[in-house]
């Protein structure tokens, strides 16, 4: 059982292309989640580090982000979290399932397409 984890927050780069291992389209992109909290001596509002977290989606999702979103779109973004391996340093990413503009912030056209039998 995979358990699943989903962020909201805004694009931190364009929309990339790459390929994996079977030539299928895979499309990789940064999510800045910037949070705030209230300080309890002070009772103002402060600003929490930001965190920044690479994603990566695959096949038809991939296709559908990289014709749908820009840089600094908020995106609510759901998914498995994978420790990949590159060089020496292993890092973490966001294998994404799904993915969408967060509409708390923004509006977005919903274009339906014909799904193949």
């Amino acid at each position: 059982m995979h358990s699943s984890l989903t962020i909201t927050g805004s694009l931190a780069s364009e929309v990339t292309v790459d390929a994996d291992g079977n030539a299928a389209a895979v499309v990789r992109f940064r999510v800045i989640m910037r949070t705030r909290r209230k300080d309890p001596a002070s009772g103002l509002w402060a600003n929490d580090r930001p965190l920044v977290l690479p994603v990566v989606c695959r096949g038809r999702l991939a296709d559908n982000v990289l014709g749908s979103l820009r840089h600094q779109d908020p995106v609510v973004v759901t998914g498995r979290l994978r420790i990949c391996e590159a060089g020496r340093r292993p890092y973490i990413e966001l294998e994404a399932s799904a993915v969408g503009p967060d509409l708390a912030r923004t509006r977005a056209e919903v274009v339906r397409e014909e799904l193949a039998a």
